[in-house]
């Protein structure tokens, strides 16, 4: 969920002027379950035109490290080394694969 805080701290920094009713709407909006229900999120409307498979969703559990369920070991070798080729040197960026609690 989006927090309270970075909203605010957004408005303050941006240009964009929202009231307290909009950063709750927003709020409401990001929140993982619902983005999860969004079916432009989801890509919907390409999987009727045959670019995505209809089976499942593009936005999954939100759990960090679900990856694991769905990667096989190649694939995750795969993508280790195309982080390491492509972006190392982005020092503020980071993956965070696992955490230590998690509800």
């Amino acid at each position: 969920m989006v927090s309270l805080g970075f909203t605010r701290r957004n408005r303050k920094d941006s240009r964009i002027s929202l009231s307290e009713e909009q950063l709750t709407d927003l709020r409401e909006h990001l929140r993982f379950d619902n983005f999860a229900k969004n079916e432009s999120v989801n890509m919907e409307p390409a999987k009727q035109f045959g670019h995505f498979s209809t089976e499942g969703h593009f936005i999954r559990k939100g759990k960090t490290g679900d990856w694991k369920n769905h990667f096989s070991p190649e694939m995750n070798k795969r993508i280790d080394e195309w982080i390491d080729k492509n972006l190392n040197g982005c020092a503020d960026l980071k993956f965070i694969t696992q955490l230590e609690f998690q509800d």
